[in-house]
């Protein structure tokens, strides 16, 4: 995914590339971070940004009208407004920001941004695929679990739809950059959301299906699950 970041401060840009690339979106998104501390105008809008970071206050340019410019050509995209002053709040929701981190607060908004921001990819997240001749989108959230049949995948999905695609667990794994998506046994993949119930051997899930929890996989499904807990579930 690819993250902008617009700063007039380059220490401030060092600190915030920091706590992205270690955070939560770094461990499990692949992510591209551009940033520009002046020259605004030189903006490479050729890209498709994922997430996009803004000062209000740019020297000499007006960060508000540069984010109403950015909100109307990337109209999906997360942006958040970064700066020193509070006061602007208000006035920065008629561009309808995804968030808005206060530098003096900076390490409490950066982390309850970035639970937000985890869910909203998580639930906004489309997955392409062919099955049958058949182009298909589904969205993450969509997803149960995806279970592993010969060589190919079952994808089981809360509907009741079932797709089949001719893909390996691992080529899944890679494709799809989710902590919400979690191995459990060397022919499950489950979707956390939908956990029901946890044994010392299986899960329950909320369309009613149990599945076994792999030896080899117990120890670190169980870390995830206490995670997930204390996390609320994001």
């Amino acid at each position: 995914m690819n993250v902008l970041i617009l700063e007039d401060s380059l220490e401030f840009i060092d600190r915030l590339k920091e706590i992205v690339l270690k955070g939560q979106l770094g461990t499990f998104l692949k992510l591209s971070i551009e940033a520009y501390n002046d020259n605004f105008q030189s903006i490479d809008f050729s890209r498709n940004y994922g997430l996009i970071f803004i000062d209000i206050h740019l020297n000499e340019y007006d960060g508000m009208k540069l984010a109403d410019e950015l909100k109307q050509r990337y109209p999906d995209t997360a942006l958040v407004f970064v700066t020193a002053d509070d006061s602007l709040v208000f006035q920065s929701l008629t561009v309808q920001p995804f968030f808005f981190i206060r530098k003096e607060c900076f390490d409490e908004d950066y982390e309850l941004f970035e639970k937000m921001f985890v869910k909203h990819y998580n639930d906004h997240y489309m997955i392409a695929f062919t099955t049958r001749s058949k182009k298909v989108n589904l969205r993450l959230k969509d997803i149960v679990y995806i279970e592993v049949v010969g060589h190919k995948l079952n994808i089981k999905t809360i509907i009741g739809e079932t797709y089949t695609i001719s893909k390996s667990m691992q080529d899944i794994k890679k494709e799809i950059k989710s902590n919400k998506l979690v191995q459990i046994h060397r022919s499950f993949l489950i979707n956390m959301d939908y956990l029901y119930s946890v044994s010392s051997n299986t899960v329950s899930l909320s369309n009613g299906d149990v599945l076994n929890i792999g030896r080899n996989y117990k120890k670190d499904f169980q870390e995830i699950f206490q995670e997930y807990l204390m996390n609320g579930g994001i």
